[in-house]
């Protein structure tokens, strides 16, 4: 860092006007004019003023530092909390898969991510995944983490979390053939839907990791 000295310097005897002192980081105030002025056998006197205005400077220079590396903190947590592939909504990672297995397979596959099949909790939830699904997935159907295979039409969150928010597809669940227990968002009609589906048929599937 360099502070500015706009006034001469005088010894009593040569006059030198020196522009620039040169600070270290790692001193409240360290001047490398001294040294010079010693070395050169003059006798240098800087104005308290200007001491004050160089210390002054350095502080504020320090305290940018500061701010600078605390919003750099704050976009690393931010930004960079997701796994390869993932992608970020508030405060939940997800996946989409690129590959289709039964639902037993997708769950264990998101296990394996360090994740669970994902759960759809809020509107807000639902549409940042029905949207990017529609953008980026373009899959026909995806499980998620939700069955009825304890109670039949009693449809549980794994862990066994009851439901608070649902978006059935029209006259869904029906549980066609009595073989549908596991839950998959459906293509239709250019969006998706919540869909009962048969727990053995492959799809693909959303996992989702916490932040």
């Amino acid at each position: 860092m360099w502070c500015y000295f706009p006034t001469p310097f005088y010894n009593g005897y040569f006059k030198y006007h020196v522009s620039f002192v040169h600070v270290s980081a790692t001193a409240e105030f360290v001047p490398d004019l001294p040294r010079f002025a010693a070395r050169q056998k003059v006798r240098v006197i800087i104005p308290p003023s200007h001491t004050a205005l160089c210390a002054a400077e350095l502080k504020s220079t320090v305290m940018q530092v500061k701010v600078l590396s605390a919003l750099l903190c704050f976009v690393a947590t931010t930004y960079a909390g997701c796994p390869l592939g993932f992608h970020q909504h508030r405060t939940s990672c997800y996946w989409f898969s690129n590959v289709r297995c039964s639902f037993p397979e997708a769950a264990a596959y998101c296990r394996y991510l360090e994740s669970h099949l994902a759960t759809i909790e809020s509107q807000d939830e639902d549409s940042f995944i029905n949207g990017y699904a529609i953008r980026r997935g373009r899959a026909p159907s995806y499980f998620i983490g939700a069955t009825d295979l304890n109670i039949e039409g009693r449809w549980m969150w794994e862990g066994q979390r009851r439901m608070t928010y649902t978006h059935w597809n029209t006259k869904q669940p029906d549980n066609s053939g009595g073989q549908e227990h596991c839950l998959e968002l459906w293509k239709y009609s250019k969006k998706y839907r919540w869909n009962d589906k048969r727990c053995d048929t492959p799809s693909n599937f959303i996992c989702e990791q916490e932040l």
